[in-house]
């Protein structure tokens, strides 16, 4: 099976690397939603060989504050809205933890 050409995995890359972080920190952002996801497996996301579930839309939408229809379909805004000076330093707080 090839890879799957939606531009998905690059908007996912972006987002990570807007935030500065590598796979696991990503992996551990993307958990406090409740969620759990390998960090193996948003390298599968990245690299467009496999879709990410709704589980992992729901938790990067709910975590980074982004607008689903820019990740799915590049249509639109990043974010939802402008985060927060507070979101920021909040989420970096955990980060460092």
């Amino acid at each position: 099976m090839g890879k799957i050409d939606l531009n998905v995995g690059e908007r996912i890359r972006e987002v990570r690397t807007d935030n500065n972080l590598n796979y696991s920190q990503f992996a551990r952002e993307l958990s406090f939603s409740g969620i759990n996801f390998e960090h193996s497996n948003i390298r599968k996301y990245e690299m467009g060989e496999v879709l990410p579930s709704s589980y992992f839309y729901y938790a990067i939408q709910k975590i980074f504050e982004i607008n689903l229809n820019w990740l799915i379909c590049g249509i639109g805004d990043k974010y939802m809205y402008e985060p927060s000076d507070l979101y920021k330093y909040q989420r970096n707080e955990k980060i460092l933890k």
